[in-house]
């Protein structure tokens, strides 16, 4: 066993499991000279009155451990860790807005305060004197008046205040807060139709907020695109990554959006980890299945106004999901809508046509074509029609290779 390696356990067993946040291997403290020339860090324990300091070169493979002696140095207690900057990084990392950026991208919800020294601003009043109009005044006689001046100061801001949503109890958030941090994360300007905030825990513990949005992709190319930045994933809080390419949603619900914050993932998750991992595929499971649950609660509200909406909005996703996810048919078709021969201004589910299907009736019949008009007006709809059979009209390419797909709904031939 190495130091490195015996300095770990020691330091987890001082600490207990829940000790996530220690690396095991220094990547995180060494890949910081990707930045930096020299690195020092100088740490003072409160119980004894020695400072000691590592100091460590990029281009150099030995580092130096000493005692502090310079008063002026000396730390009351905790660590000081200082980044001597590259040349051609210095103004980039040492600028304070992009210092923060980073720091709420990917530290905001951790739970400890991360502060950065920010310039700001402040009005302050100050008093100038002015002599009497007329005469050069004396000392004595000069007025006093005040004045208001724009006064440029630094001080340490607290940079990652934001208390994780989906750490709170459901029970204690406003749908307000669940719609405000769903416009702030995703830059959005309109409410979301719905959201789901859950916990899972047994095989996979993690915890979601997961929205749909309140209107459809600007793009319908994005249809097409699973590799969206609508889901971010975070490990202990710390943000990993929104860049995925179908490994937490399958495509069809691309347009879904969300946070999913896990426990059983390693902090340096890579895109490999994420395509392999048996956890990855629980929570999919579970991600996939908790949004079906609020598809079918905005399709059962008795506000009919906000299916039509979703409808209208990700229709095509849930006719695409009837294509490529043969294991989830069954909560899939429900969810389909259609106008037919006896409803052509409302669309209507599959539940309502078997409900209205006579006894005798084994199949479930459609139309494809490319409008309304031409459905109602083609040639053997007549027939039918005088049978009093209820013909579904499908006027988008991809209708038909849905319904084609179910193959059979509640016993009844598609």
């Amino acid at each position: 066993m190495n130091s490195r390696t015996a300095l770990n356990s020691r330091m987890n067993k001082e600490l207990g499991a829940d000790n996530g946040l220690i690396g095991q291997f220094g990547v995180g403290f060494y890949s910081a000279f990707l930045v930096a020339e020299k690195i020092v860090v100088s740490t003072k324990s409160p119980k004894v009155d020695k400072q000691y300091v590592w100091e460590a070169e990029a281009d150099s493979s030995s580092y130096v451990i000493k005692e502090e002696t310079d008063p002026e140095k000396m730390l009351t207690r905790g660590t000081q860790i200082t980044l001597f900057l590259r040349e051609d990084d210095k103004y980039e990392f040492a600028d304070p807005t992009r210092i923060q950026g980073l720091v709420k991208n990917y530290s905001q919800f951790v739970s400890f305060p991360i502060f950065t020294w920010q310039e700001k601003s402040r009005t302050v009043e100050v008093e100038e004197e002015e002599s009497k109009e007329g005469e050069e005044a004396t000392e004595g006689e000069k007025e006093k008046k005040k004045k208001t001046i724009t006064q440029k100061y630094w001080d340490w801001e607290l940079a990652n205040e934001t208390k994780p949503i989906w750490m709170r109890n459901p029970k204690e958030v406003e749908n307000t807060e669940y719609n405000e941090f769903y416009k702030k994360t995703f830059n959005e300007f309109l409410d979301p139709l719905a959201h789901a905030h859950f916990t899972t825990e047994g095989e996979v513990e993690f915890r979601s907020v997961l929205y749909i949005p309140g209107m459809a992709p600007l793009s319908n190319e994005e249809i097409m695109n699973p590799k969206t930045k609508n889901i971010r994933l975070y490990v202990k809080r710390v943000f990993i990554s929104d860049d995925f390419d179908g490994e937490l949603f399958p495509r069809y619900l691309s347009f879904v959006k969300g946070v999913v914050d896990s426990n059983d993932l390693p902090l340096n998750v890579s895109r490999e980890i994420l395509q392999e991992s048996r956890i990855v595929r629980i929570m999919r499971k579970r991600l996939v299945r908790k949004t079906f649950d609020m598809i079918q609660d905005i399709a059962e509200t008795d506000d009919k106004a906000d299916y039509k909406k979703f409808w209208e909005s990700f229709g095509k996703f849930m006719k695409l999901g009837c294509i490529e996810d043969s294991g989830n048919q069954k909560r899939l078709a429900p969810l389909l809508r259609f106008h037919s021969s006896k409803n052509e201004t409302e669309l209507i589910s599959l539940d309502q046509y078997v409900e209205n299907m006579p006894e005798s009736q084994n199949a479930i019949y459609y139309i494809a074509t490319d409008s309304l008009q031409s459905a109602k007006t083609a040639p053997f709809l007549e027939k039918l029609v005088q049978k009093d059979i209820e013909v579904f009209y499908l006027i988008e390419p991809i209708d038909e290779v849905a319904i084609q797909n179910l193959q059979t709904y509640k016993e009844k031939v598609c």
